[in-house]
């Protein structure tokens, strides 16, 4: 990189933040956008900087374009900021997810030095305890799944390009899906931008297990959530913060919040933590509820939305008339198995378990079922090779579970 340059959003190696880009007063008739980027001068004298931030449409137009001056000093670090108007915005909706870009620069006199480009989504959202989630003013009921970021393929595991990782997003789309929650770390960073570009209300989580933790195990918690945070800001796509998959201690909230104040104070972003109605210190700090399994209302003050639900499994059976389905029923240890069913009463009890506890409740926000495809990732049946919970199999072959939906608009059916 040039010695005067932006700094990346990379927090636990360099100690920067990159870009940070947020949309307030937005309506259909306008929307302000602010722009900040960190630079710094690594080269051994002063430098008069012109610090440029250019918003781009879908179509490559260039909206609108803000400058600022700023002489900086050798090894001077500073934040430039700028304010855009943009008129008439395209907002992102769940089913028409509009994106702009922003490309910051920075020139000395006519001279490019650097440039980096941040996603953009404009949008309001609210989630309300008695009417669930609202998105530009419209309702919106999320559905979709929890999924693994490893989502371990067959014969690949985690190692797959990125036009696998959007593969499988074409199809939680195809399946009328809208929500994602990442369990229990991070997705990927092309997987964050597909919700980006699929519309997908994505509740986002640092790294966490399946319990509280003390010392250096929460320390490396609480690291990789700040340094997620930092990463992850810009995308539109992301609405909820989880702090954990467990409840914490008050003490530990008081951190989490903290690092959300500090390095996302406008993104409006709820925080929740998945069982957080286990523990009474949680009640003054989440805002919004996580439920798990239907278990639900027990902070009936906050919205609520469901992070698990029907995690029941049922393998895809049978692939052809040429392969009988007998190698489960007749398995000497099916009776040591949590659940004794065929692919087709796990596709009814998908929808039985969705209706019972979200679908009906005009209160509920909605959630995700887990998981979306097979894998190696803690199955409860000791005749299988995987867990058996997702819609699709390991190499995403459709299960009876599957149900496609009909796609709206050009943005859905374009694979890139």
């Amino acid at each position: 990189m040039n010695p005067v340059h932006i700094t990346l959003p990379l927090y636990d190696n360099l100690k920067t933040v990159g870009t940070y880009v947020h949309a307030e007063n937005i309506s259909k008739k306008k929307a302000d956008i602010y722009v900040s980027a960190e630079a710094i001068n690594e080269s051994s004298i002063e430098k008069t900087i012109t610090f440029e931030a250019k918003i781009i449409d879908a179509d490559g137009k260039i909206v609108t374009t803000s400058k600022n001056k700023k002489v900086l000093q050798s090894g001077e670090t500073f934040t430039f900021s700028t304010k855009n108007k943009v008129k008439k915005p395209n907002l992102w909706y769940t089913r028409k997810p509009y994106m702009y870009k922003v490309v910051t620069t920075l020139k000395e006199g006519e001279i490019e030095l650097d440039s980096y480009t941040t996603p953009l989504g404009i949008r309001t959202f609210k989630f309300d305890k008695d009417t669930g989630f609202h998105n530009n003013g419209e309702y919106a009921k999320l559905h979709g799944w929890g999924q693994k970021p490893t989502a371990g393929w067959a014969g690949l595991g985690a190692a797959q390009p990125d036009w696998l990782k959007e593969f499988t997003y074409r199809l939680m789309d195809e399946a009328g899906g809208n929500f994602i929650r990442w369990g229990h770390c991070a997705g990927s960073p092309a997987e964050i931008a597909m919700g980006d570009k699929y519309g997908f209300v994505t509740l986002m989580p640092g790294v966490s297990g399946e319990s509280q933790d003390e010392g250096e195990t929460w320390d490396i918690r609480i690291n990789a959530f700040r340094d997620m945070i930092v990463y992850y800001r810009n995308h539109p796509s992301i609405f909820i913060w989880e702090g954990g998959n467990w409840a914490e201690t008050e003490a530990h909230y008081k951190e989490i919040l903290n690092i959300i104040k500090t390095y996302d104070p406008h993104g409006k972003r709820l925080m929740g933590n998945r069982r957080a109605d286990v523990k009474e210190d949680s009640e003054p700090y989440i805002s919004i509820e996580i439920g798990t399994e239907g278990w639900q209302r027990e902070y009936a003050h906050l919205p609520l939305i469901e992070s698990e639900y029907l995690r029941d499994e049922g393998a895809r059976r049978v692939w052809d008339k040429f392969t009988p389905d007998d190698n489960f029923w007749t398995h000497p240890n099916i009776s040591r198995n949590v659940y004794k069913i065929g692919s087709e009463i796990f596709a009814i009890r998908q929808v039985e378990d969705w209706w019972d506890k979200m679908g009906k409740k005009s209160y509920h926000s909605g959630g995700a079922n887990w998981v979306f495809s097979d894998g190696t990732h803690g199955g409860r049946n000791p005749t299988e090779v995987t867990g058996a919970s997702g819609e699709v199999d390991a190499v995403r072959l459709k299960k009876e579970a599957f149900t496609p939906q009909k796609q709206c608009g050009d943005q859905k059916l374009k694979f890139m």
